[in-house]
């Protein structure tokens, strides 16, 4: 065999093998990106939707995709089969964009991510969102927007905060009304200022709870104006500005309808009963 024929053997069996080679390329399984616990932006034909990558199986015929499973939200276990080619990468935007409301940094931010979120609405979901936003202008421009949102809420905050209220009160009552009795660490001299020593000095208080009074007495009572709350068949209930107040049922000739207002020495119970305070005279 002439050399020229050994050659050109040699030449055809380089080029059988680059085909071949370039044939299982072609043929090989169409590999990813996504990686198991990879969130991906999933396309069902009406738009575009946040999803994670549960399960990847590469293990299919030459020149196919490979086989991948999605679950499509964190609280929902159920899980769905697809295709790659509906899948496309995902990027989680910079949130929150911040506080500041005129920094234009933050405003281009936020319309990124309003973008964002309209492109994984469908068209049914946009037109409602769009009627929402017309009838959220409207309400404001009305300057009804408050009293509707809160209509339902309203009784309930306002008793919310009537509480915190008288509970504030409350304290500010101890706090203001005079020591009265016991021993205390201070100086026994106005000129001592390093030996503070347990001493006896303290201011009085009043006697009796009076009208015009508005710390407690010595016995820890004060006059106050309350309002009957309910009258109930084992006690009445009434409410002062520090409180809900428990009244015996030997008052009530004395109390007028629910709703109206009564003078009355009120006392403490401490804090942590649902009805702070006792009624302990109501003047005539």
């Amino acid at each position: 065999m002439s050399q020229q024929t050994t050659d050109t053997h040699r030449h055809s069996q380089t080029l059988t093998n680059t085909h071949k080679r370039h044939s299982l390329l072609q043929m090989a399984p169409i590999g990813t990106h996504f990686k198991v616990g990879d969130r991906a932006l999933y396309e069902d034909g009406r738009g575009r939707k946040v999803v994670t990558i549960n399960g990847i199986n590469t293990n299919v015929p030459a020149g196919e995709e490979p086989d991948i499973s999605i679950q499509m939200a964190p609280d929902d276990p159920a899980v769905r089969d697809t295709v790659l080619r509906r899948l496309h990468p995902y990027e989680t935007p910079t949130f929150p964009p911040g506080i500041l409301l005129t920094d234009p940094k933050s405003i281009n931010q936020q319309d990124e991510i309003d973008e964002f979120m309209e492109g994984l609405l469908g068209g049914e979901e946009l037109k409602i969102l769009n009627e929402m936003n017309e009838d959220t202008i409207a309400e404001i421009k009305a300057n009804e927007a408050r009293d509707y949102a809160l209509q339902e809420m309203s009784a309930e905050m306002d008793f919310w905060e009537d509480i915190g209220n008288m509970k504030e009160n409350y304290h500010r009552l101890l706090a203001r009304s005079k020591q009265g009795h016991g021993i205390y660490l201070g100086n026994r001299m106005p000129e001592e200022t390093h030996h503070p020593r347990w001493v006896n000095t303290y201011e009085d208080r009043e006697s009796f709870a009076r009208e015009g009074l508005d710390e407690l007495d010595e016995r820890n009572r004060i006059l106050v104006e309350a309002v009957v709350n309910k009258k109930g068949h084992k006690y009445v209930s009434l409410v002062c500005d520090y409180g809900k107040i428990f009244c015996d049922l030997k008052f009530t000739k004395y109390l007028p309808s629910e709703g109206e207002k009564v003078n009355c020495v009120v006392g403490l119970r401490g804090p942590e009963s649902k009805l702070p305070l006792k009624c302990y005279h109501i003047p005539q």
